[in-house]
């Protein structure tokens, strides 16, 4: 079994792969954990995805391997992990003509749940008819601000943690809205060599994170993200992506932001996700 760049970058371990379940794992490790030195969501959300697509793989032929594509990802974080080994175990719980829909839980090795997924793939059906309708497109100008303020977060988080690890960078966050970027690099691609869909996940939690701290007008001393859903669009192309995030609603500690991913070349609208953050001041 190959693993992917990013695969390797993360340090994934594959405990147990198989038709019933697949079980993978991050090692205790400084580059998965986020600011506070616990593991990130963004992680969180790049094992539940990896431990989806390979249990997947044991059910389907190489070829059909090659085409598995992410279309839709929910995440309920339940715990944290901190300096501890983490499993992810996925199961698929059906298996239809084009979809797949995968049951996957994350733990620490003591049983503690940390986050719960349910991930929709799709793979590739051998010499099938392609039939796809175009992804929007979205100018980028349009949202970008008149002034850039990055805020007082972005200078934090580019010094150490998992964002900092992959390389987001953080351009905006004001006036309830965010704009997060991140250029291809070795570290973050998957074996088609675009960028992984966990890195997606990560750059749409830490967009709705921002949007949402910029919603709040008194100052954060802990915010987490309870739950993300994200869909999945076009297949990647080889380019820099932007996420565009807005928030949306907040009631007392609770913040909703809605996120777009574009790519900053094509415009291409990549993903789309809702972010529900919670700022504890």
């Amino acid at each position: 079994m190959v693993l992917s760049a990013f695969e390797q970058f993360v340090n994934l371990e594959i405990s147990e792969w198989n038709k019933e379940k697949t079980i993978v794992a991050f090692p205790a490790q400084e580059v998965t954990l986020n600011f506070g030195g616990t593991l990130h969501g963004g992680a969180s959300m790049s094992i539940i995805n990896m431990a989806a697509k390979h249990v997947l793989s044991a059910l389907i032929s190489e070829q059909e391997q090659g085409e598995i594509r992410t279309l839709d990802q929910s995440v309920r974080f339940t715990s944290t992990a901190r300096g501890e080994k983490v499993l992810a175990e996925a199961v698929v719980i059906k298996k239809g003509k084009e979809l797949a829909f995968v049951d996957v839980d994350v733990k620490t090795e003591d049983g503690k749940v940390v986050s719960k997924g349910l991930v929709t793939l799709r793979y590739g059906q051998v010499n099938e008819d392609k039939k796809e309708r175009t992804a929007a497109k979205i100018s980028l100008e349009d949202y970008y601000p008149h002034e850039w303020h990055p805020g007082p977060m972005a200078q934090l988080l580019a010094q150490r943690g998992f964002t900092a690890n992959l390389g987001l960078n953080i351009q905006h966050v004001k006036n309830s809205k965010s704009v997060v970027r991140i250029d291809a690099n070795k570290n973050i691609l998957n074996n088609a060599g675009v960028i992984d869909d966990g890195v997606i996940a990560t750059l749409c939690d830490s967009a709705g994170a921002m949007a949402s701290m910029a919603m709040n007008e008194q100052a954060m001393s802990r915010g987490s993200t309870p739950s993300l859903h994200i869909n999945y669009f076009s297949a990647l192309e080889n380019e820099s992506l932007v996420a565009l995030a807005t928030g949306r609603w907040s009631y007392n500690e609770s913040y909703v932001a809605d996120v777009s991913v574009v790519g900053e070349n094509s415009g291409t609208l990549y993903a789309e996700a809702q972010v529900l953050f919670r700022i504890v001041g």
